[in-house]
């Protein structure tokens, strides 16, 4: 009788209570971690996650997933200067080492800038 008591609080306890603990704590390390953003909104959902500890982090992930989301489907902006200067340093790179002539450089130089 013992021994099957003790087993379903362990199955309880791995198979509900660990996956809670660690959902809070990655979403408490993701908040903390998380470079863009302000810190009135970082207080915020702290405050949310310590005091509705499972509420709190799913409702974090989920608006976290929903912002992610927007930034990664976010149109491509043609000529977006850190892409554009990296491809056109690389660009140049390549020419240096005369992997490009000029003007294979010249014709991708024009693609890039549009």
């Amino acid at each position: 009788m013992f021994l099957i008591a003790a087993f379903w609080e362990a199955v309880i306890l791995l198979v509900i209570w660990v996956p809670l603990v660690l959902l809070w704590l990655s979403a408490l390390v993701d908040l903390l971690l998380r470079r863009p953003m302000s810190g009135i909104a970082r207080v915020l959902w702290l405050l949310v996650i310590i005091f509705l500890p499972v509420i709190g982090a799913i409702v974090y992930f989920v608006v976290r997933s929903r912002d992610v989301l927007d930034v990664v489907t976010a149109p491509e902006l043609p000529g977006s200067m850190p892409e554009v200067g990296y491809q056109l340093e690389a660009l140049s790179k390549l020419r240096d080492a005369g992997a490009l002539s000029e003007e294979e450089f010249a014709k991708a130089k024009a693609k890039l800038l549009g």
